[in-house]
């Protein structure tokens, strides 16, 4: 991402969450997704990790992820 090859990133993150249940990298796809207007993966991207988060504990985040998926609608 910091390279600004979302590409890459999507790439990398998605090859990443296939073996690690990780919330937080889901921002990062959803990110990256955004940044190529790709709303309809950054949407699934969001819900995804708002089950993540629900799964880890993390109910602040869930919440977060799924206001911003709401966001996303229109889009």
């Amino acid at each position: 991402m910091k390279a600004e090859d979302y590409e890459a990133a999507i790439i990398a993150f998605n090859e990443y969450l296939a073996i690690h249940d990780d919330e937080g990298a889901y921002r990062l796809l959803v990110q990256s997704n955004e940044k190529l207007k790709r709303f309809e993966n950054a949407r699934e991207a969001y819900r995804k990790g708002a089950q993540a988060a629900t799964r880890h504990h993390h109910p602040g985040m869930a919440a977060e992820f799924e206001e911003r998926l709401e966001d996303l609608q229109g889009l």
